[in-house]
């Protein structure tokens, strides 16, 4: 038998940990129901969507729109029901293979310990863990954040690839078809303070491509609202 302090300091049984972390919600995203009044908006909206055909603006019931969040997490839910059907796990599985995403994005920014070590942290935060079988925005939300800002840092490293620069501006458009402008509310300003108390705002500013960023943020993020708008005058 393995007792529990060798397990914590045995890191190859970290691994063990965070897989079974995501084989226990996974378990509970197949057998739970969608009981969450938002949870269920957000997945009926998904269905009554895959169910149309209609991908540019999300419906809440038959002919009643729903233009208050953008629907990128609308999308994932959709296209997931439209290629596995409606049950429950699939509806949430965008969310359950994001957090996985998200976790193991972490573990390169562990050099000490396991690689596994950040995830397992994350997933052990009872918001986090929730959000990962939840139908919502805010998982969208959390990794586009986590993105933007673990790709500033990188951006700021020595010999550093010029590609960060991209991502950091990816980040911020999937958040804005997330959950809109938020995301630049919650990463900007703390880069931005972090930039002046370190003395790195020159820096940070001759690093991130600020025209092609922006143009990359435009044509990814534009098109849906332009399309929404013609569909739906005065959205």
């Amino acid at each position: 038998m393995i007792n529990t302090r060798e397990f914590l300091l045995n890191k190859k049984y970290y691994s063990v940990f965070f897989w079974g972390l995501i084989i226990i919600r996974s378990f509970f995203n197949y057998v739970l129901p969608l009981t969450d009044k938002t949870e269920a908006r957000y997945a009926e909206i998904a269905r009554i969507m895959s169910e149309t055909g209609n991908w540019i603006i999300p419906h809440i019931d038959y002919g009643v729109k729903f233009l208050a969040k953008p629907p990128l997490s609308i999308w994932s839910s959709a296209i997931s029901i439209y290629f596995f059907g409606e049950n429950v796990f699939f509806v949430r599985l965008p969310y359950l293979l994001l957090a996985v995403f998200t976790s193991l994005f972490l573990g390169k920014y562990n050099y000490k310990s396991s690689y596994y070590l950040p995830g397992i942290i994350l997933l052990c935060l009872p918001e986090f863990y929730l959000h990962s079988g939840v139908v919502s925005t805010d998982l969208f939300l959390c990794c586009s954040i986590a993105l933007t800002m673990l790709s500033f840092w990188e951006l700021m490293q020595e010999s550093t690839k010029h590609y960060w620069g991209y991502i950091f501006f990816l980040g911020l458009v999937l958040g804005f078809l997330s959950k809109g402008p938020i995301v630049i509310l919650l990463t900007i300003p703390p880069i931005l303070f972090w930039s002046i108390f370190t003395k790195n705002l020159k820096k940070a500013i001759g690093l991130i491509p600020w025209i092609k960023g922006s143009l990359l943020f435009l044509i990814v993020g534009l098109p849906w609202f332009f399309i929404a708008e013609i569909n739906s005058p005065g959205f």
